[in-house]
């Protein structure tokens, strides 16, 4: 909070309805009661790591062990 009122910065939207962590549209849940982590919202259900970009069938793609990166 400091930081964001020392560089006059706005908040996220999002935030006063419960997402305290925000990412891409697909990784980002609001927390839950009993979440003790600010970021346990986040890939909730998933593996935690950094999705990448959200291309059409991408998901598919990288179970196959396609490169789609390029």
């Amino acid at each position: 909070a400091a930081y964001f009122a020392a560089h006059d910065l706005l908040r996220h939207p999002l935030e006063a309805d419960g997402y305290v962590s925000i990412g891409c549209m697909p990784c980002t849940d609001r927390l839950r009661p009993g979440d003790a982590d600010v970021r346990a919202g986040r890939w909730r259900g998933r593996e935690k790591t950094e999705c990448g970009i959200h291309l059409p069938r991408a998901e598919a793609a990288r179970r196959a062990g396609l490169d789609i990166a390029s």
